[in-house]
């Protein structure tokens, strides 16, 4: 068990107010006014220099765009890399990214291709123990006849 774990508890309608509150000033302290801040400033620089003004909707969005790649820069490194692997063909990538979809938990319709699957590889392997037991059968009653 954790150590230093903090559960929050809410208690009935007053504790789901609070938490609602709790959360629009969270959201309002660290989006909403950020986006204010910086709406105005690019309409300040935009009125100068004959540039189109922003909207709340869009100073949130340029908030957005600042905070996440000020994180990129101070952590000198990509949060999100794109790189193919040298090792791997492209028929091998293919299968392993179809694996990787195939094996979420959450995805409904990914378990029932996989059971699908398994239910068509046990018909296939009931199939082929079958073609090669009538075939055995058929070599058994043809030795037997030429005796």
């Amino acid at each position: 068990m954790k150590r230093n774990l903090r559960v929050i508890q809410i208690n009935g309608l007053r504790g789901l107010i609070t938490a609602c509150m709790i959360g629009m000033c969270l959201i309002a302290g660290f989006v909403c006014f950020p986006g204010f801040l910086a709406m105005h400033a690019w309409n300040f620089v935009a009125a100068k220099f004959m540039a189109p003004t922003l909207g709340l909707f869009q100073g949130i969005l340029l908030w957005g765009i600042l905070a996440v790649s000020y994180m990129m820069i101070k952590r000198h490194r990509f949060i999100v890399s794109f790189k193919t692997p040298d090792d791997l063909t492209e028929e091998e990538m293919m299968e392993m990214m179809g694996n990787i979809n195939l094996n979420r938990p959450n995805d409904v319709i990914s378990q029932a291709m996989i059971k699908s699957r398994k239910l068509e590889d046990e018909i296939v392997n009931q199939t082929n123990e079958m073609t090669n037991s009538a075939s055995e059968s058929e070599n058994n009653i043809e030795t037997d006849v030429k005796l």
